[in-house]
């Protein structure tokens, strides 16, 4: 029987990080049973084999079938619960909320504002409240861009979540924001580019350099945090192909990669008018 999951992650990883052609694409396999052709591909295996390991990540309530550096496709399986006060995560990811089941699930559609920036975090900002969604059987909702929070508020009945996450997106930052929905602190979530900005700051502190194969593999990670962090050191060792390296990404296919990289040229080009990434 053919592996429905090796065939989508072809297909995703086809698409280059394009998010409009990952998100059409993720949409039609929810429609289309993505996970319930896994689900029965898995239990029949079990039934051949009782050894048949589930390679997929799986406990009690979810499974997560695509686990990529650039994405990850997820399923939740919900049990009723109300509306009730809590704290709300910003992740700076792009996000998709496909809904089967009996019943509705309450999704708020929050937006940070505009003048803050993920990376540089600030008390005290509050969160737009720009909609109310209520998902019923096979409806969906997504994040327009990486400002965009989806919050799940309250579910009727036993339902079963569908997500897609643009981890490409994923700021080196985390913030949380209390239950009146200003924000409280921040914490790292890539520890890997986190401590990477730090070896290339102690190298150049210590008029090092850090070795070329090393930023070879940053470059060419799927990671596109640790992509932009490996730019970053190159200017601050004063590279020679640092400018080569930032105009080659902003000619780039992936949209995230791009747009750091467009961002990262108007700080390097005006470094008054910006600071160094969290």
């Amino acid at each position: 029987m053919d592996d429905p999951t090796k065939q989508l992650v072809e297909r995703f990883t086809r698409l280059n990080g394009d998010w409009n052609a990952v998100a059409n694409l993720f949409v039609d396999e929810f429609r289309r049973g993505f996970i319930s052709r896994l689900v029965s591909r898995e239990l029949g295996a079990i039934t051949r084999d009782r050894r048949h390991t589930i390679t997929s990540g799986v406990n009690q309530y979810t499974l997560t079938p695509i686990n990529l550096p650039e994405l990850e496709y997820t399923t939740r399986i919900m049990t009723p619960f109300q509306s009730r006060p809590h704290i709300v995560k910003w992740l700076g990811m792009r996000q998709i909320i496909g809904m089967k089941g009996k019943g509705s699930v309450r999704i708020r559609k929050l937006r940070a504002p505009a003048s803050c920036s993920i990376e540089q975090f600030q008390a005290g900002i509050e969160l737009e409240h720009v909609d109310d969604v209520m998902l019923t059987n096979l409806q969906h909702v997504a994040t327009g861009d990486g400002r965009d929070l989806l919050d799940l508020d309250s579910v009727t009945e036993p339902s079963i979540l569908e997500i897609l996450t643009l981890k490409a997106d994923a700021s080196p930052v985390i913030w949380t924001f209390g239950q009146d929905l200003k924000s409280t602190y921040a914490e790292q979530s890539s520890p890997l580019v986190s401590r990477f900005r730090n070896v290339v700051k102690l190298a150049v502190a210590m008029g090092r350099r850090m070795p070329d194969d090393i930023y070879e593999k940053a470059l060419s990670s799927t990671n596109t945090r640790l992509a932009l962090a490996a730019m970053e050191g190159m200017f601050a060792e004063r590279r020679s192909d640092a400018f080569a390296t930032l105009h080659e990404a902003i000619e780039s296919e992936n949209d995230a990669l791009r747009n750091g990289a467009e961002t990262l040229l108007a700080l390097v080009a005006n470094p008054a008018g910006g600071a160094d990434a969290a």
